[in-house]
């Protein structure tokens, strides 16, 4: 499998529950309707510039559409809709 353009291919990552800049905790439902999404790249397009294999991103929630590849389920974006990469000595704590 090829990604073409500046395609992305990503797996989200599902945020069982967090805090909000408050404090108050926050469920998979109230963290589901927040626009920017977590996500791990599995494969850049063969134009991509900045984005590369591995990466952890934040992307638009919007973006995009789900494809099924051997059973598994992935999204499809555009690398315009990523918003940030983090960076791999970055500190994300994730609730599973």
């Amino acid at each position: 499998m090829v990604v073409l353009g500046r395609y992305i291919l990503i797996t989200p990552i599902i945020v069982k529950e967090e805090k909000s800049a408050s404090g108050m905790l926050l469920s998979a439902a109230d963290s589901s309707k927040t626009r920017y999404q977590f996500a791990n790249v599995k494969q850049v397009g063969v134009e991509c510039q900045y984005v590369k294999d591995g990466d952890l991103i934040s992307f638009d929630s919007g973006a995009g559409h789900e494809v099924k590849l051997n059973e598994s389920f992935f999204r499809l974006i555009l690398e315009k809709d990523v918003t940030l990469i983090h960076e791999h000595d970055s500190i994300i704590h994730f609730n599973h």
